[in-house]
């Protein structure tokens, strides 16, 4: 006879382990590391479009010095699977705590480094090259950052918390997200180009369509913040004989008079042609001796030296009337091409006509016909 023991059937479940204030501060810990490392990397591309194209690409036109400069944001991106890759691999042998320390003062490193990098128009083109290798130091770091954070968290926590612990560290990277999005928010709501050099109490010019003479008052008051859309900040002036000169709905013309007057190269805005790639103009030099191979002649039948309009990128600067000022690109005495520039070609031979130039100036008067 064959005797079988019979065993009761026991329910085994898992006992919550108890969360320690050491797994909260680790936690916390991870928590912070992957908000910081987030907000360093992203910031830059926040305030790419706002600032850095300006401050490294000053050479190139405005559209493309903000593909360039988020061309070098790509860069991080690219650099973060090398992070991850080869910081995972000295995790599994030192430990993921010495790593993730190690991701977060390269972080910090780099993105001081960023802040006191000198601008292009101090050490020219070594600018953007320092910056791009900054920029790959940032995303090795965060890469490595990536990996790292979850897994310590994952292998610190108690064992039936180990997926909350990785999804808490985890969201640390939306919170870097935000933080960086914030800070991009209050430097673009900061006033830009002149708004440094007004100041409460400054004279201001009124004129007026027929009076005699212009009205002057000072400034009262000045707006904190500018205009998202114009870039242009608002002001209040106290006029005292504006009211028995004025009706409501009149234009006028306000000037701020500045302290400095400031010395430009300006030309007429028809001068400039735009395009997609930069603005340019054309400046008219005599032509150069031909080489051998060149058949083309460089003087004309009566000896004189021929004319050549040779295409010239410039960067422009604030606009008055018909004139347009000239940053970078033209020195004053170059003669420029300022009627039908569109239809030039580089090196076009030309011949200079004064009288057809356009009547340009600070104040145009258009006559109605």
């Amino acid at each position: 006879m064959a005797i079988e023991t019979a065993h009761p059937r026991v329910h085994v479940r898992d006992v919550p382990s108890p969360i320690s204030m050491s797994n909260r501060r680790m936690l916390a810990s991870c928590f912070l590391g992957t908000t910081i490392e987030w907000y360093d990397f992203l910031v830059y591309g926040f305030l790419a479009p706002l600032a850095l194209n300006r401050l490294f690409f000053p050479s190139l036109s405005p559209l493309a010095g903000t593909i360039a400069g988020f061309g070098v944001f790509a860069v991080g991106f690219a650099a973060r699977p090398l992070g991850g890759v080869v910081f995972a691999h000295f995790g599994d042998r030192v430990g993921r705590k010495p790593i993730m320390v190690t991701t977060l003062v390269m972080m910090g490193v780099s993105t001081t480094a960023i802040g006191l990098t000198p601008t292009f128009a101090t050490v020219g083109i070594a600018a953007p090259i320092i910056l791009v290798c900054l920029r790959f130091l940032q995303g090795f770091s965060l890469g490595a950052e990536s990996a790292t954070g979850p897994l310590l968290a994952m292998e610190s926590a108690p064992g039936n918390t180990r997926g909350l612990f990785a999804a808490l560290v985890s969201s640390g990277a939306a919170a870097g997200t935000v933080l960086g999005a914030l800070a991009a928010f209050a430097v673009g709501t900061l006033p830009q180009e002149e708004l440094a050099s007004v100041k409460v109490g400054m004279p201001v010019r009124v004129t007026l369509e027929g009076a005699k003479a212009p009205l002057d008052g000072t400034i009262s008051a000045v707006d904190p913040t500018i205009d998202p859309t114009t870039r242009n900040v608002k002001l209040r002036a106290a006029i005292p004989d504006l009211k028995e000169t004025t009706r409501p709905g009149m234009f006028v013309n306000v000037q701020v008079i500045t302290p400095e007057q400031k010395a430009v190269v300006s030309v007429p805005a028809t001068a400039i042609v735009h395009a997609s790639f930069g603005d340019s103009v054309f400046v008219i030099e005599d032509k150069k001796p031909r080489s051998p191979e060149d058949k083309t002649p460089d003087k004309t039948p009566d000896g004189k030296t021929i004319k050549i309009a040779r295409q010239q990128f410039v960067r422009v600067g604030v606009a008055r009337g018909d004139f347009v000022a000239i940053t970078k690109g033209v020195s004053a005495g170059q003669q420029v091409v300022s009627a039908g520039a569109f239809k030039l070609r580089n090196n076009s031979p030309v011949f200079v006509d004064n009288t057809v130039k356009p009547d340009a100036g600070l104040d145009p008067h258009p006559e109605n016909r």
